[in-house]
């Protein structure tokens, strides 16, 4: 299953806006810096894909663009964390915890990263989603402890 030439060429020219190409000059710019001709980057944006995998990968890696998306049209699914991505979850978990002024357990800040990675909502969505979320955890930690048995008591 591949996708049209038009769409490739638009998920190309997004991946170009959000790698920092902007319209003027863009093509020569592209060129230059992955060292291919003035050509061969109008024919990507036009729908084409580079020659071999080697420029493929080339230009994936420069543009940050998930190569079975740019070919096939399906997003990949990886299980490489993407570290920009983490970061960002991770100084939004300590804002929340911050704001909260309260310190969650390493469990607790592990499970809601582990949210906010998989979560696409951002901004006050997201924020509201982790506050409530941290009530549920501290919900289900005081449920558990309620049944434990301490030496045998």
């Amino acid at each position: 299953m591949e996708i049209s030439k038009e769409q490739r060429a638009l998920y190309f020219e997004r991946k170009c806006r959000e790698a920092g190409y902007r319209d003027w000059g863009k093509t020569q710019n592209l060129a230059r810096d992955l060292g291919v001709s003035h050509g061969q980057v109008s024919n990507w944006q036009s729908g084409a894909l580079p020659r071999g995998h080697d420029e493929i990968w080339r230009v994936a890696e420069h543009l940050n663009i998930d190569i079975m998306e740019w070919i096939y049209g399906v997003e990949h699914k990886s299980d490489v964390l993407d570290e920009k991505k983490l970061a960002a979850c991770l100084r939004l978990l300590k804002a929340v915890e911050r704001g909260d002024d309260a310190e969650m357990t390493p469990s607790q800040f592990a499970r809601l990263t582990l949210l906010a990675y998989k979560d696409e909502v951002s901004g006050t969505a997201m924020l509201a989603k982790l506050g409530s979320e941290i009530s549920n955890i501290e919900s289900e930690s005081e449920n558990e402890n309620d049944g434990v048995v301490v030496n045998g008591l």
